[in-house]
């Protein structure tokens, strides 16, 4: 069935999408080579966020109304834009444009991937192992980290400009892979207004579930999002070597791929309960013990943190999907892509700018604390919450 081939296509893309030399010298290159402050680069992270936030839902709707490889398409164009920018610019107001474009396509992209993934799954009979496929297809997507980034480990000798370049050619590969998508046909004739964003809102506001994740998704992933934001500050100040950040993001990868093909028979055996409650719980590990232990080899417990990542999407996803009435799958997942990201817009600020006024590990341990704090707040509700 040709329906089925979207299901290695869609592989593809998660590895492409991914695969991204320049992510581990990024924030480097914007502290040393080009001299922003820890506040410059909060507003870039923040801007990533805002753009989604404003554009989250419409993508979504776009997504729903004019199909999933439509919006595919356009996400990957955005995505390429956006780095071939950075090989334009250097100063600070205009490489505020490569998070703009950037956002537009991880709004784009966002919901919509999953959302053809799962519906081809349904159109030939294997929606309930979704997780599985999924957590497959985030295996691909952190093997096209791990390869892109040991080669940025590599290449990074010859400037950070080779690695950008790289990575516009294998955007034009995400854009053509984008192109060979076959839509899936949905069982209802549905033509969306404007009106059903209102309505895959007002769903959702209704749907207790839904409406719990979406604030769960605020602060876990939220505070989960922004330790990858901390990472080179962190590599740079506990002084290791720029050359290294390629092998280590691999291998923060390798842990996050490994729990991802294997997140279904962990929620299988822990229980939805148990695994929304262990995430916040490993991510606060991530800053407690990398503040208390600021030093090179503290970095090992960023690895909690690498897990839940592993987890949650497939985790969240399915449990989005299963929740959602399909009219509104593709919107319901943006919206809370909405939540985690505008979670990470807001604590990322105050995090770069704790960092600048006070100090980075200072700051990793309020943090540290404070998600602490709401992880039992968390486990409180959930227990005594109504079922």
């Amino acid at each position: 069935m040709k329906l089925e081939t979207n299901i290695k296509k869609y592989y593809l893309f998660s590895f492409l999408n991914y695969f991204l030399m320049s992510l581990p010298f990024l924030y480097a290159y914007y502290l040393v080579d080009l001299g922003f402050t820890y506040t410059q680069i909060g507003v870039y992270g923040f801007m990533l966020s805002f753009t989604i936030f404003l554009f989250e839902v419409p993508s979504g709707y776009l997504a729903d109304s004019l199909g999933r490889k439509l919006t595919l398409f356009l996400g990957a164009v955005f995505h390429f834009i956006s780095i071939a920018l950075l090989l334009i610019f250097t100063n600070f107001l205009s490489i505020l444009l490569v998070p703009i474009f950037g956002g537009l396509g991880q709004t784009m992209i966002s919901g919509a991937d999953s959302a053809l993934f799962y519906e081809s799954l349904k159109s030939v009979k294997k929606e309930k192992k979704f997780k599985k496929y999924d957590g497959k297809a985030k295996t691909f997507q952190e093997a096209g980290v791990i390869l892109s980034t040991i080669l940025g480990s590599i290449f990074i000798i010859y400037g950070i400009k080779l690695l950008f370049f790289i990575e516009a050619i294998i955007g034009i590969f995400l854009i053509i892979v984008s192109l060979s998508f076959i839509e899936p046909k949905k069982k209802e004739d549905i033509e969306l207004s404007i009106k059903d964003i209102k309505g895959a809102i007002d769903h959702s506001i209704k749907n207790n579930k839904l409406l719990g994740i979406f604030v769960y998704s605020f602060f876990v992933m939220g505070f989960s999002n922004v330790i990858f934001f901390l990472y080179q500050p962190y590599f740079l100040e506990t002084g290791i070597p720029i050359r290294l950040y390629g092998f280590i993001f691999a291998f923060f990868s390798l842990f996050t791929a490994l729990f991802s093909y294997y997140a279904h028979k962990i929620d299988s055996r822990l229980g939805i309960k148990n695994t929304l409650l262990l995430m916040p719980i490993l991510v606060s590990l991530s800053y407690l013990f990398g503040s208390i232990f600021f030093v090179w080899w503290g970095i090992i417990f960023f690895a909690f943190r690498e897990l839940v990542r592993g987890l949650v999407f497939p985790v969240v996803g399915d449990y989005l999907n299963k929740n959602a009435k399909s009219k509104y799958r593709a919107t319901i997942l943006s919206i809370n892509a909405i939540f985690s990201r505008l979670g990470y817009g807001l604590l990322v600020l105050v995090l770069a700018r704790g960092a600048e006024i006070i100090s980075l590990k200072t700051t990793m341990l309020i943090f540290g604390i404070i998600l602490s704090f709401m992880t039992f707040l968390f486990w409180f509700f959930l227990n005594n919450g109504k079922k």
